[in-house]
């Protein structure tokens, strides 16, 4: 207990907090002796000790279950009458609930054994509480330092009072849960309960997603968690998107009553960091199950299974996933790149590679897997420029305001940082989030219900069949952002040419008359053939790639242009050099674009006229709008 004290301003408990903890202390000695807590902190985790054999043994001689490591060490201990004293094995058998409580992993229907028990033997409840109390304490603070903070000896403290209050008035922990329920609405007591499996972050989206589900899914869902234990579901899950998260545990608990996670905790954590590859590749093949689907490893995607370990007559199950050598290999490339700077002809060579083994085995380019794993340092750079299209494309819908009911769709919306923009500006709008990738689908459906007003609506659709989702003037707005310029690079083979055309052709067809076409991307300067001299200068900071290395690479790698780019170059050659000099940490991917096409008068020009081809009228009534007749 001496390692609570306080020893800087930020970490430890007050004075108060800790004579707090050394009075429950005192009422405890002084009840059951000098030497109780000793022996019941000895033992604790005993269940998690031993070697493989004598492991064995145990389970084949006592039929414990070793991933419900309480239970069993305190079953080890009376069977082999290591220990006799039955309030000692009581305390052991339920030792850390208090903590699974607080994050989530039980509810508190499972104190029931501990409190019945102690009606049944008459005990004191201050005492006994303050013994379960002090022993949960205990175990929570060993795990590492500074982790029993004051924010959660508080909440200690009240689980505590509502323990020893629950024993004194004879009250039923069913009846307490089904009130809380009554009492604030099940969806948002199971909304509560996901969100402190996720450290209480995104408590909005889980409230979202849990409005959203079907009424039979939300039942099952509800009865299912009401007495499922989830054991390190806060460590392994978490990093998890929301939906995701919530599919697996709603999956994993048909099939035992207590789910152990602590093989996927190791599964994810190498030295002690998080592998954001393998999170990235979970999270994309929990994102192709549907709430109905049953989890079983006959179900492989793009290398990855879910493995379900469950022991005859124990009532828990392990859940880990596993990845097939080709998918390891991937993960580990990926990982040591990401690790390193691309700086040498090698690097570049391991990236590309990397890169093939993980589009091969899971369909995800670079661009989807730095938004998977830097998604923070991801967005900074893909939405830098997001107060600046906020800017152009609300200034562009203004007219548009004064309808008292508007259906826009931001096609390519990739993570909908522009498509929120847009949601909440007007809150009387359908925004509709397109894109091809499950990951970005995804994250617009996160900001989706986050949103307190307006309304997005998340679709995974390819801008080649966007009439199979929307009818004839249906809409009011259509919106591309740094989106066109990849439907050239692959759809077009690099050119702006009849199959771009026909995409302007279908977005004519969709907007109402008097609806807006608001183009944002890259354009060529006014005179792109005109030759240049560009010089080569030198890298700035360590952390920047040599200039006259990326340009060497570049030119051999780059094929958006039909000739070779010479040494005497033009502007748009130029353009396409300094531009994906921007983007060199994601070379491999963004080598694959052209970014700019055309000149900003002939871009609208070939807009208005491929929409003229597709028998629709239209007219440029600003820099980025065009406005169908």
């Amino acid at each position: 207990m001496a390692g609570l004290t306080r020893k800087t301003n930020t970490f430890g408990l007050n004075r108060s907090s800790f004579n707090y903890l050394l009075n429950e202390y005192q009422k405890v000695k002084k009840c059951f002796g000098p030497q109780f807590l000793n022996q019941i902190i000895l033992y604790l985790d005993f269940a998690k000790g031993g070697d493989r054999t004598t492991r064995g043994n145990w389970i084949k001689k006592w039929g414990i279950d070793p991933n419900v490591h309480n239970q069993a060490a305190a079953k080890i201990l009376e069977k082999e009458g290591w220990l006799k004293d039955e309030t000692s094995l009581q305390l052991i058998r339920h030792h850390g609930l208090i903590g699974q409580y607080l994050r989530g992993e039980i509810t508190v229907l499972a104190f029931q054994n501990f409190t019945d028990w102690v009606k049944k033997k008459k005990i004191n409840p201050e005492t006994i509480s303050s013994a379960f109390f002090l022993i949960n304490v205990i175990d929570t603070a060993a795990v590492r330092d500074n982790l029993y903070t004051e924010e959660l000896h508080a909440k200690f403290v009240e689980t505590r009072n509502l323990i020893a209050d629950v024993i004194k008035n004879n009250l039923s922990w069913e009846h307490i849960y089904n009130l809380e329920g009554e009492q604030i609405g099940r969806r948002l007591q199971l909304a509560l309960r996901l969100g402190k499996l996720r450290e209480n972050r995104d408590l909005e989206v889980i409230k979202g997603l849990i409005d959203s589900l079907e009424p039979s899914i939300f039942e099952e869902f509800y009865n299912l968690l009401k007495a499922s234990e989830f054991w390190y579901a806060e460590r392994a899950t978490s990093q998890f998107l929301v939906e995701n998260q919530a599919k697996l545990l709603f999956q994993s608990a048909k099939l035992a009553p207590v789910v152990n996670f602590v093989k996927l905790m190791h599964t994810l954590e190498s030295n002690g960091a998080i592998d954001k590859v393998k999170i990235k590749v979970i999270d994309n093949y929990l994102s192709t199950l549907s709430w109905e689907t049953t989890l079983k490893p006959s179900i492989v995607t793009q290398g990855v299974t879910a493995e379900i370990g469950k022991m005859a007559g124990q009532q828990s199950v392990d859940i880990d996933f596993t990845f097939n050598e080709e998918a390891k290999s991937a993960c580990g490339t990926i990982n040591e790149i990401l690790k390193s700077k691309l700086s040498s002809a090698g690097d570049v060579n391991k990236m590309k590679q990397a890169m093939r083994l993980l589009e091969q085995i899971y369909g995800i380019s670079q661009g989807a897997l730095d938004r998977g794993l830097e998604e923070d340092e991801y967005m900074r750079q893909m939405e830098a420029a997001l107060d600046d299209k906020k800017r152009q494309v609300l200034q562009a819908l203004e007219p548009l305001r004064g309808n008292a009911s508007l259906k826009i769709a931001d096609v390519g919306a990739g993570a909908g940082g522009l498509t929120e923009a847009i949601a909440q500006a007007l809150p009387q709008a359908e925004v509709y989030g397109l894109d091809l990738s499950d990951a970005m689908v995804a994250a617009i459906k996160d900001r989706s219900l986050k949103l307190t007003h307006g309304k997005i609506i998340p679709l995974k659709a390819n801008v080649l069949e966007i009439n199979n989702f929307f009818s004839p003037e249906s809409l009011d707005a259509i919106i591309t952002s740094s989106i066109v310029h990849e439907f050239c690079s692959f759809l077009n083979n690099y050119e702006m040419g009849e199959t771009i055309k026909t995409i302007f052709g279908s977005f004519a067809r969709l907007l109402r008359p008097g609806g807006l076409y608001i183009i944002r991307d890259f354009m060529q300067p006014p005179n792109p053939e005109e030759k240049i001299i560009m010089k080569i200068g030198k890298a700035l900071t360590k952390e920047e790639i040599d200039p006259a290395y990326f340009l060497k690479n570049f030119l051999h790698d780059f094929k958006g242009f039909k000739e070779p780019i010479a040494d005497k170059m033009t502007q748009a050659e130029a353009l396409e050099i300094a531009a994906h000099y921007s983007w060199a940490p994601h070379y491999t991917d963004e080598v694959k674009e052209r970014y700019a096409y055309k000149p900003l008068k002939e871009y609208t020009d070939f807009v208005v006229n491929a929409i003229a081809d597709a028998g629709e009228k239209a007219l440029l009534t600003g820099v980025i709008v065009i406005k169908k007749l």
